[in-house]
């Protein structure tokens, strides 16, 4: 038997068949204990009544000393019995105890491992302790702390604990009734917050008035968090005039919606979120063109060149509809010049000389340039006639909606065959000789 204070073995006393019934045998032992509802020294001595030819049975536990201990069965004469010699003894094997040295409690179990090396086959009941914690999910109180297990030798025994807060841990397991014989130190950690930025919906384009609805979420098992969201472009939460940074508390496992109003300036935008100085998710989508689709062409001080006007200043008004929002920054607005050649409209720039070709916006709805005679032109209109003679010529100004960069011929923008993507309009002018 084995000295761990739990082993132990069923004893049968055969009898006579003429032995009868009610006759008292005590029996008697010098190690351990055959009594367990008697305290003290009484619990090694137990008196057992006959029943006829039947054997007499009782149990012998062993406690935690080891020995030689003597069975011994008295009783009327005929009925007792030789001594019976018996060993306890001393427990053998070690116990070896696999934990993690560092686990996070997000409220998942963390499997612990027992493992017994024996020279004998006796199974071991070995208790297993936690400071914190719990390894006995059905108990209550300290008892979630403590559970006991069977174990084999040679045969790994799994178990699941569950880390409840942070800091050090200590684990130890031992042998029922002797004291830890392996102990292990885990470090238990706080899960890091897991966020995560979704943006749905779009396209988007730079109109200045879209608000884009950026989503928040934050993992479970965090506790509630402090998140700051960061972005390059645009305004957060306009409403409370945040800027280009908001911060907000999220409870875990749920989401915030945070309105994004777009500039009026294309590009990506790059979206983050923090914790404590520390960015836990990042996010982009691109903000695309809000090409005008109106657009507008005036001139002064006159339509009408001559030697008594040599220039014109040309404004170009562009716009979008109503409820689309403005033109992005940086529209550009194309201009070109067209003389009627007698066969169809051509370039004229022998006579009309525009010094900005394309015109960058970087305000809201126009651009302006000068229209000039050049050189050849001023001569045309000074030459000296009988009657009046009129050169006419078409100015046009067109936007680019797309990123084409393909120019239309003076053919294609009178005939209004231009690609689908350019917005156009024109305005009449005309070279004019006066009559002298």
């Amino acid at each position: 038997m084995l000295a761990d204070g739990r082993d132990k073995r069923k004893v049968s006393v055969a009898v006579p068949a003429d032995t009868g019934f009610g006759k008292t045998l005590t029996a008697t032992t010098s190690l351990g204990y055959i009594n367990p509802a008697a305290t003290g020294d009484a619990r090694k001595t137990l008196n057992l009544s006959t029943s006829g030819e039947a054997a007499l049975e009782f149990t012998l536990f062993a406690e935690t000393t080891a020995g030689t201990g003597i069975l011994t069965l008295t009783g009327p004469s005929g009925l007792s019995a030789s001594p019976k010699g018996f060993s306890i003894v001393n427990l053998t094997g070690t116990l070896d105890l696999a934990v993690p040295s560092s686990v996070v409690a997000d409220g998942n179990p963390v499997e612990l491992q027992i493992q017994l090396h024996s020279d004998n086959d006796d199974e071991r009941q070995v208790v297993i302790t936690t400071t914190s914690g719990v390894i006995s999910p059905a108990a209550s109180g300290d008892a979630k702390l403590t559970t006991t297990v069977t174990v084999k030798p040679e045969t790994p025994q799994t178990l699941n604990w569950l880390p409840t807060s942070t800091g050090t841990t200590g684990i130890t397991a031992g042998f029922v009734g002797v004291g830890p014989a392996a102990t292990a130190l885990v470090n238990v950690v706080a899960p890091s917050p897991t966020v995560s930025i979704d943006v749905q919906g779009g396209p988007f384009v730079a109109d200045g008035s879209t608000q884009v609805p950026v989503t928040v979420s934050l993992g479970s098992g965090t506790g509630t968090q402090v998140v700051k969201l960061i972005t390059n472009i645009g305004v957060l939460d306009p409403s409370a005039a945040s800027g280009s940074a908001v911060s907000f508390e999220i409870a875990a496992g749920k989401s915030k919606i945070v309105p994004l109003l777009v500039g009026r300036q294309p590009g990506r935008v790059n979206l983050s979120a923090s914790i404590k100085d520390s960015v836990v998710a990042a996010s982009t989508f691109d903000l695309g063109y809000a090409a005008p689709n109106l657009l507008g062409l005036t001139i002064s001080p006159s339509a009408v060149f001559s030697n008594k006007t040599a220039s014109g200043t040309v404004l170009a008004t562009f716009g979008r509809n109503s409820g689309l929002g403005d033109v992005s920054v940086g529209t550009r607005v194309r201009f070109m010049v067209c003389c009627d050649s007698g066969d169809g409209f051509g370039s004229c720039s022998n006579y009309l000389s525009i010094p900005s070709f394309a015109i960058d916006s970087t305000g809201q709805g126009s651009v302006s340039t000068t229209l000039q005679l050049t050189p050849a032109g001023l001569a045309w209109v000074a030459q000296s006639v009988t009657a009046a003679v009129t050169l006419d010529a078409k100015l046009f100004a067109f936007v680019s909606t797309a990123a084409s960069t393909v120019v239309p011929t003076c053919a294609a923008l009178n005939s209004s065959t231009a690609s689908s993507d350019v917005v156009l309009t024109s305005l009449l002018i005309a070279l004019q000789r006066p009559t002298t």
